[in-house]
């Protein structure tokens, strides 16, 4: 029963902690209900068909998740429509594969049970750069990677090459329907990876067995899961989106600046970012990068001058 709890603990805190990030940056898209339904019920399939696929063919408690420093880098943006959000969904999977109360009501339009819903990409260069580039980067950085050393310090291995291939295609797959990105879990992983899921660490592999079944259970019954949600006063999902993102932006902040020699780089990159710099048609999320490797480039330049004088 450890392993069932775990594992739907672990589901419960992934859904419920960061659903409100994907619910803005469909609203910032335009999406329709139809089409946010069809985005979290993509990334919900692509989730539990990977955690699935790779917890059963490795034998080990591999838990994915969907990206939400992706989310919020997608609610950020303005100026774009589903069409090309899609467009620049396809290419960070691409990249991936390469390596209460009165004030509620009910959203206008019917919400289906669940559904998928096609949306033909539109490939616009501006979306690419200021969205698919960052988000794959975003993805990597601050989500496989964590993901990755969540597991080699519970005392796994995991197979990189295979998890990025089989998280990259779900993301493929997915991505004509709206789903912006699936990736290793961090922290719904460490909740599957520990001695309280089973004190045999061979057995817990199980566990992601039924992480993934849960969550295709949610892909199933997306439309009415975010009735519910989506009943709520819309200022209580921006707070909670809000609130949802504080430990991913503290988390990140450590690390950026962590190291003497690249923190003035990457406070040059969160000032940009935050901007909401638009240049060219291309938003502040692409010219963080390139600010916060210009200076990097800058500085050590500067280093090899020193260092011959």
């Amino acid at each position: 029963m450890s392993l069932v709890f775990s594992a739907f603990v672990a589901v419960f805190v992934g859904f419920a902690a960061s659903v409100a990030v994907v619910l803005a940056a469909a609203e910032s898209l335009g999406a329709t209900p139809a089409q946010t339904v069809s985005w979290v019920a993509g990334l919900a399939l692509a989730k539990g068909a990977a955690s699935l696929w790779l917890s059963w063919r490795h034998r080990l408690p591999i838990i994915c998740a969907w990206s939400t420093p992706g989310a919020a880098l997608i609610a950020a943006s303005t100026g774009l429509d589903m069409a090309a959000a899609v467009g620049a969904f396809l290419l960070a999977a691409g990249i991936v594969l390469s390596f209460a109360g009165g004030l509620a009501a009910l959203p206008a339009g019917g919400l289906a049970l669940s559904g998928l819903e096609f949306v033909t990409p539109r490939f616009d260069t501006a979306a690419m750069l200021g969205i698919g580039i960052p988000l794959y980067l975003v993805t990597m950085a601050a989500q496989n990677l964590p993901g990755f050393a969540v597991l080699r310090a519970a005392g796994y291995q995991p197979p990189v090459p295979a998890c990025l291939f089989a998280t990259g295609l779900a993301s493929a797959l997915t991505a004509p329907f709206g789903a912006h990105m699936v990736n290793m879990a961090a922290i719904s992983a460490s909740i599957c990876t520990g001695p309280d899921t089973h004190p045999d660490p061979a057995q817990r592999w199980k566990a992601g067995i039924v992480y993934g079944l849960a969550w295709l259970a949610i892909a199933a019954t997306a439309g009415l899961l975010l009735a519910l949600i989506l009943a709520m006063p819309k200022a209580l999902i921006v707070a909670v989106a809000g609130l949802g993102l504080v430990g991913s932006l503290t988390g990140a902040l450590t690390q950026a600046t962590s190291s003497d020699g690249h923190r003035f780089a990457a406070v040059v990159t969160f000032a940009v970012a935050a901007s909401s710099l638009t240049l060219f048609g291309v938003g502040s999320a692409f010219w963080s990068l390139v600010a916060g490797l210009g200076v990097l480039t800058l500085d050590a330049i500067a280093g090899r001058l020193r260092a011959r004088s």
